[in-house]
């Protein structure tokens, strides 16, 4: 299990030139900061089992059977020209053990070389020593490729529901992620989060898309067993697909702007002390 990083004057000056308060995790009170605690308290056998890519799909399954998700095309731990060969010309590889360990590869721009020298990376990575998400520690260090989603023939929008006990509490949505990335926040009835940022700079408006509600509903359908969590999907002509649930946005780091946002989405999440 990964170390619980220490709670320096180092750390707090850190997240108090991200956030602009200082931090009271013994009394965590906004967003972010409630987030830090629970990576540094909350021990829940879920948690670890929902950060395994693979592990997780029964999980999504059993709780909102109404949800798609990508086909996995193969697993394994050694990513060879012969697994290289099978594939598809367009899919995407995942590291397991990890975020940020993701590659969307298309044949035709990317070579064989390439992305075999970036999963023997993810494969040399212990994540959890990074920022502390021991999540990650127990699961099985294997690559994941799955189909490759498309809406219009580019990559779908990222919908991000952070969830409160059950409950979507605001939404981000990740535009061009891997090209001018910009990032809207909506609130779960879909009005626009004016001026506010995370971590990125604002989108263009988009109109509503197709199935907004069904999402809503199966995101808070998976975020039911958790007191805060991330549900990512996507939203393709009316159909939901599963993305991710992710522990720990940002392991708290993401500035949340404007401050009081942060706060007054942090008093409606009510933690739990773990058993």
């Amino acid at each position: 299990m990964a170390p619980v990083l220490p709670e320096t004057l180092a750390w707090k000056l850190r997240f108090y030139s991200k956030h602009d308060y200082w931090p009271d995790l013994t009394h965590p009170r906004s967003l972010m900061e409630k987030i830090v605690w629970l990576l540094r308290h909350d021990r829940a056998p879920l948690r670890a089992l929902v950060a395994d890519r693979c592990k997780v799909r029964d999980f999504v399954a059993q709780r909102a059977p109404e949800c798609k998700m990508p086909a996995h095309l193969w697993v394994g731990k050694e990513f060879t020209r012969e697994v290289w060969d099978k594939l598809p010309a367009k899919f995407v590889i995942k590291g397991n053990h990890g975020s940020q360990m993701s590659h969307i590869v298309d044949k035709s721009k990317d070579s064989f070389e390439t992305v075999k020298a970036e999963t023997v990376q993810w494969l040399n990575t212990n994540y959890e020593d990074l920022l502390g998400e021991w999540v990650y520690a127990s699961a099985d260090r294997v690559l994941v490729v799955e189909e490759k989603l498309e809406l219009n023939a580019i990559i779908p929008p990222d919908w991000k529901f952070i969830c409160g006990n059950g409950r979507v509490l605001i939404v981000q949505l990740d535009i061009g992620r891997f090209v001018n990335h910009v990032r809207n926040l909506y609130d779960r009835d879909f009005k626009l989060y004016e001026g506010a940022t995370i971590a990125f700079p604002l989108g263009p408006k988009v109109e509503k898309p197709q199935g907004w509600d069904k999402a809503v509903a199966i995101a808070e359908k998976l975020a039911a067993p958790f007191d805060l969590i991330r549900v990512d999907l996507y939203l393709i002509d009316g159909e939901i697909y599963f993305g991710e649930l992710t522990n720990y946005p940002g392991a708290g780091w993401d500035a949340l702007k404007p401050t009081e946002l942060d706060f007054e989405l942090g008093s409606k999440i009510k933690l739990h002390a773990p058993s």
